[in-house]
């Protein structure tokens, strides 16, 4: 499985054969292991995040959240995010959804690595639901996002626990 595509590796074995009365002479088989393209893995995330503020630094490819961190078996592949809630990530500019929750979530591209690679950040600060939380009570959001290596790709889950805060009071005039 650790093949690249078209990668070769060379197993050769010797062997006898028998008739019964006696062995031949001996043989050599030689079989050629031609790699093939699979597909990678990508392992659900898990967070948690107070409602008032923005989840940063997070990297749904090489974050292990208790699944493990996204992989590829093939030698040499690149894992890149191919797509987030849905929408496919082309181009070179970050990309943001608003989640139905109306929280926003953008894939961050990385110019000096040339592909957005798994960097991402949450805004529970765009949601009247999330922002609507008690101290003490809990909310739950989340995505699909997409890991690719060019020629295939997977998909997983990231869930998002959102936290209440206290939120400070909002003086008004008097009418």
């Amino acid at each position: 499985d650790a093949l690249a595509v078209g990668e070769t590796y060379l197993d050769t074995f010797r062997y006898t054969a028998w008739d019964g009365v006696l062995p031949s002479n001996v043989a050599t088989a030689t079989i050629t292991v031609t790699g093939v393209n699979d597909a990678p893995q990508a392992f659900p995330n898990q967070y948690t995040v107070s409602e008032d503020v923005q989840l940063t630094g997070a990297n749904v490819i090489l974050d292990d959240t208790g699944s493990g961190a996204d992989r590829d078996l093939d030698h040499g592949d690149v894992l890149r995010m191919s797509q987030l809630a849905g929408m496919a990530l082309t181009g070179n500019t970050p990309v943001v959804v608003t989640l139905a929750s109306g929280a926003k979530v953008t894939a961050i591209y990385n110019a000096s690595l040339g592909r957005y690679d798994g960097n991402f950040v949450y805004d529970p600060t765009t949601s009247a639901a999330l922002n609507a939380l008690q101290v003490g009570q809990t909310g739950s959001d989340s995505f699909v996002y997409g890991v690719g290596d060019g020629l295939a790709s997977s998909t997983a889950t990231v869930n998002i626990t959102v936290r209440g805060a206290n939120d400070a009071p909002v003086a008004t005039p008097n009418q």
